[in-house]
């Protein structure tokens, strides 16, 4: 039989059946197309992907509140200058030696610098991005910082906390070896030099009592490390031979 033979419906008989497509296929394809449609989007207008996972910002006051007490360490040097006592024969004397101490110390200093370097820059910047660096934004305080960032970020606060705890540790016992053998007279340095420790000293109460804000504590804190590093170091030059 010919096609003209088979009369208006002849082509519709050989016409190939179509296979039925899921719904499912039909709904991925869909979201697929959306996606990259809103990937374009996004590249085109250089605006965040809304879609960006965020997570509730740990406080940032559990990583500075550390740091501030590793600096409160070392100007804790400034209370020789007021409740030294003289060395008394049953003192037990201490065992690490006085340039070991101040050289430890220093670096501790140094690496505070740095630390609260990597705060402003790194964890901060997200922080004063988002509101809490404008000048009046939200004090030292804690609860007062719950703020979003990108779950990437997280592991950047874990290190920092991390740090900032080392770094206490470390100071508390490196300045306690300092002020043992300064106090056991291996060191004599004149009065103003444990008064420029009380300034920090100072300073450093001056964050607490009026509660600045985040961002002006980090930034004081840097200063704060920098004053202490030349502190120490300059202790170097009244040791006893």
């Amino acid at each position: 039989m010919t096609l003209a033979e088979a009369g208006t419906d002849g082509p519709a008989a050989f016409q190939p059946r179509r296979r039925a497509v899921p719904a499912a296929f039909i709904a991925r394809a869909g979201a697929s197309k959306f996606a990259v449609t809103k990937q374009a989007q996004t590249k085109a207008t250089g605006a965040p992907d809304p879609g960006n996972d965020t997570r509730i910002a740990p406080d940032p006051v559990a990583i500075l509140l550390p740091a501030l007490s590793a600096l409160a360490s070392i100007a804790a040097l400034a209370a020789l200058a007021f409740v030294a006592e003289e060395k008394t024969d049953d003192r037990q004397r201490n065992r690490r030696k006085l340039s070991v101490a101040i050289r430890d110390l220093e670096r501790d200093a140094v690496d505070l610098q740095e630390l609260f370097k990597r705060i402003s820059r790194g964890y901060g910047a997200l922080l004063w991005e988002r509101g809490a660096g404008k000048p009046g934004g939200p004090p030292l305080k804690f609860g007062v910082h719950g703020l979003r960032i990108p779950q990437r970020n997280y592991s950047q606060y874990q290190s920092l906390v991390a740090d900032s705890s080392a770094l206490l540790s470390r100071t508390a016992q490196d300045s306690f070896d300092v002020m043992c053998a300064i106090e056991d007279g291996e060191l004599e340095a004149p009065e103003e030099v444990f008064f420029g420790f009380g300034e920090a000293q100072e300073r450093i109460n001056k964050l607490l009592t009026e509660r600045l804000s985040l961002k002006t504590s980090v930034e004081t804190g840097h200063e704060i490390a920098g004053r202490l590093t030349a502190l120490v170091r300059d202790l170097k030059q009244y040791k006893k031979d």
